[in-house]
């Protein structure tokens, strides 16, 4: 028997690891998701069964990401990371963050990116909405999805939306758009849509 699981705390991740989302199950997370160990970050995996209909939420708690890993692939499923309001990123990826399919909601916190990676982004198919945190009076919200190298759509739904003087979309290398359905929104003064040096 299926069963809807709720853990109101964090997971540590200690080693590369694969979580698989059952159909009609929901995995929801008050907490964080972790894989940090010591000085080494480790990498996260996820897969949807066959039917897409199996659900990850997580909802940081205060001062944290909704996931901070070293690696990303997510592969289906239906999946939802929201940072902590006040300083978290919805998805926090130290290195390549990648999707093959599925649905993917990322909301950032305050001054945060709903989706950042140290390195690459690459989205090849699924659904990804991703909004950054709002800012405040002093200081500029967050950009919808932001990479540190290069953001690479293939194909897929995209729909990325920043906040106060962030554009939807950001990429402190390249920006490339071969497929897919993308829509860039950028906040208030945000500099346009999509902003590649």
């Amino acid at each position: 028997m299926k069963k809807d699981v709720t853990i109101s705390n964090y997971i540590y991740i200690s080693e590369d690891t694969k979580l698989i989302l059952c159909d009609e199950a929901t995995l929801t997370i008050n907490g964080y998701i972790d894989g940090t160990s010591g000085t080494t970050k480790h990498s996260l995996t996820i897969y949807g069964q066959e039917n897409q209909t199996g659900k990850l939420i997580v909802n940081a708690t205060t001062g944290h990401n909704g996931i901070l890993v070293k690696d990303l692939e997510i592969h289906g499923g239906d999946i939802s990371f929201t940072g902590d309001n006040t300083q978290g990123e919805g998805i926090r990826v130290e290195g390549d963050f990648t999707i093959y399919g599925g649905k993917v909601v990322a909301n950032g916190g305050e001054t945060c990116s709903g989706i950042s990676a140290g390195n690459n982004i690459t989205i090849n198919d699924g659904t990804v909405v991703a909004t950054g945190g709002n800012g405040d009076d002093t200081r500029d919200g967050g950009c919808g999805i932001y990479a540190g190298n290069d953001i690479t759509i293939n194909g897929g739904n995209v729909t990325a939306t920043g906040k106060k003087n962030s554009p939807g979309i950001k990429s402190a290398q390249n920006i490339n758009i071969t497929g897919g359905t993308v829509s860039a929104v950028a906040g208030e003064n945000g500099g346009g849509t999509l902003f590649a040096p």
